[in-house]
């Protein structure tokens, strides 16, 4: 079909073949449902059927690709990915839905509802800031609660004020007329 047979369709013998060897071949259903049926798996590859884009695999899994590299598979409890995950806004995840990290499901984050949790199965659970700067432990407001300062003091706050600071000698208490606070 077309000028100088540049659309085919054919029988090899073996396996019957669309041939489109000009500009885009358009498939439009205007009625209903697109359906692409196989009693074996479906393929979607690039036009020398080296590199894959997607594989529907028959009774299974759905594995999508970028060049060439799987990236996600569907399983039968989820999905698998293969990568970094770069969401574009957030993840959100609903109450009681824990994030589970390690092996054995080391260390837990959730939230129930009511309160925030982080659960560690083992060994030290450390909080650490790779960079130079402090660590803050606040319960609400800014300079309210601990403060952990790199190669320095760790300051402990009530009420905005700074109540004990721990210094090369030992510790600095502060205390009112009333004694210590």
């Amino acid at each position: 079909l077309g000028s100088s047979g540049t659309f085919q369709l054919y029988h090899d013998g073996t396996n019957s073949i669309i041939d489109n060897n000009t500009n885009d071949l358009t498939i439009r259903c205007d009625g209903d449902d697109l359906k692409l049926l196989a009693e074996d798996d479906i393929v979607l590859r690039d036009n020398d059927d080296s590199t894959n884009f997607i594989h529907c695999v028959n009774g299974g899994a759905v594995k999508l690709y970028n060049a060439g590299n799987q990236k996600l598979e569907t399983t039968a409890d989820g999905i698998e990915v293969t990568g970094k995950i770069f969401p574009s806004s957030h993840i959100d995840m609903a109450d009681n839905v824990k994030l589970l990290i390690g092996t054995g499901d080391d260390i837990e984050v959730f939230h129930d509802g009511n309160h925030s949790y982080i659960d560690n199965h083992t060994g030290n659970l450390k909080i650490r800031n790779a960079a130079a700067g402090n660590i803050l432990i606040q319960a609400r407001d800014d300079d309210e609660g601990i403060i952990v300062k790199p190669d320095g003091a760790v300051e402990l706050y009530h009420d905005n004020n700074k109540k004990l600071e721990t210094t090369s000698g030992g510790a600095a208490v502060s205390y009112t007329n009333d004694g210590f606070s």
